[in-house]
């Protein structure tokens, strides 16, 4: 879930999609904490997600050349050289890259039956006002 509005900053920054990251509750306090990300556009989202997923098959492949390698065998000589080639031939990732431009915190009231989807209402009303969910 994520909320669609174009929004411009004091310093002229423009971001058009916005979603939560991460949410931080605090019931002793009956508070909520939200992180926000907002980004220029939803193609730069796509992106970061995109990137995520390779970087996400890329360590799975070399969780299994560690199998193989930690016990190698005839039988599997040929996948170790496989998965050997493909990772030599992909290109290097150290970490995937966020892409959004802004991130702020707001923090709001909570209620015991709290729910994600009551945070983007939240957002909504007070903050991203002319919001569509997307």
């Amino acid at each position: 879930m994520a909320l669609q509005q174009s929004i411009t900053n004091e310093k002229g920054a423009t971001t058009t999609y916005h979603r939560i990251v991460k949410a931080k509750l605090d019931f002793t306090i009956k508070e909520a904490t939200l992180i926000v990300f907002s980004y220029a556009t939803e193609s730069l989202r796509q992106a970061e997600k995109e990137d995520s997923s390779k970087l996400v098959d890329r360590d799975k492949l070399v969780e299994r050349l560690d199998e193989l390698v930690s016990n190698p065998t005839e039988e599997n000589e040929q996948e170790r050289i496989e998965l050997s080639d493909k990772l030599n031939s992909s290109a290097p990732t150290a970490e995937s890259a966020s892409l959004h431009l802004l991130e702020t915190e707001y923090i709001l009231p909570l209620n015991d039956d709290f729910s994600i989807k009551d945070a983007y209402k939240w957002l909504k009303e007070n903050v991203f006002v002319e919001a569509t969910d997307v």
